[in-house]
C-alpha cells in the first residue's frame, strides 16, 4: 500500500475465535449449506410417499427433519475440529484497509491486495467475506475492530471499492 495512504488507514487485529469461524463458515456456504442437508429427508419423503398414507407421510417428514438437525449438528462439530487442528488459525493476525487495497498480516505471512483483486463480497451484521476465488476469501469481522465507530467506517470503506460481482 502506498505510504502516503497509511494515516488515512483503519487497521483492524486480534484473534480468530471459534465463533469468528463459525460464522465465516456459514456465511461463505449460505444456502448450500441447508439444500445438501435437506437431500436426504425430500428423498426420504418422495421415495417413502408414493402412496397417500398421512401416517407414513407425517413418520418421514419427522424423520427427515431428525436426520436434518443431525447433519447440521455434525457439520458445527466438523468445522469446530478443522479450527482445533489448524494452529494457524488460532493465532492473531492484523492488518489495515485504506483506499488503495486491503493489508492482512499473521505469522505465516501477509497480504496486500487490491480491492480489484476481489471479485465478490458477502455481507452479514458482524462479518464480510472478501473474495478472491470461488473458495478463497479474505474476512474481516466486528471483533477485530476497536469499536463500533471504526466497523461502520471499514464497512463503508469495502462498499465504496467493491462493485458486486459473482463468482
Amino acid at each position: 500500500m502506498n505510504k502516503e495512504l497509511e494515516q488515512d488507514e483503519i487497521e483492524f487485529g486480534g484473534e480468530i475465535t471459534p465463533a469468528i469461524f463459525l460464522r465465516l463458515q456459514y456465511l461463505h456456504l449460505g444456502w448450500r449449506r441447508f439444500a445438501a442437508f435437506l437431500v436426504i429427508p425430500i428423498a426420504l419423503c418422495v421415495t417413502l410417499t408414493g402412496k397417500p398414507d398421512i401416517a407414513l407421510t407425517v413418520i418421514t417428514i419427522i424423520t427427515g427433519i431428525i436426520v436434518a438437525l443431525i447433519m447440521l449438528w455434525w457439520q458445527r462439530v466438523s468445522f469446530l475440529r478443522t479450527y482445533k487442528k489448524s494452529p494457524y488459525l488460532q493465532e492473531g493476525l492484523q492488518g489495515a484497509i485504506a483506499q488503495d487495497g486491503f493489508r492482512v498480516k499473521s505469522r505465516t505471512g501477509q497480504s496486500d491486495l487490491h480491492w480489484t483483486d476481489f471479485i465478490k463480497v458477502k455481507y452479514a451484521d458482524d462479518i464480510v467475506l472478501l473474495y478472491r476465488g470461488p473458495n478463497l476469501m479474505n474476512f474481516l469481522a466486528r471483533e477485530l475492530f476497536p469499536d463500533e465507530t471504526t466497523w461502520e467506517k471499514a464497512i463503508a470503506l469495502i462498499k465504496d471499492h467493491t462493485a458486486p460481482k459473482g463468482v
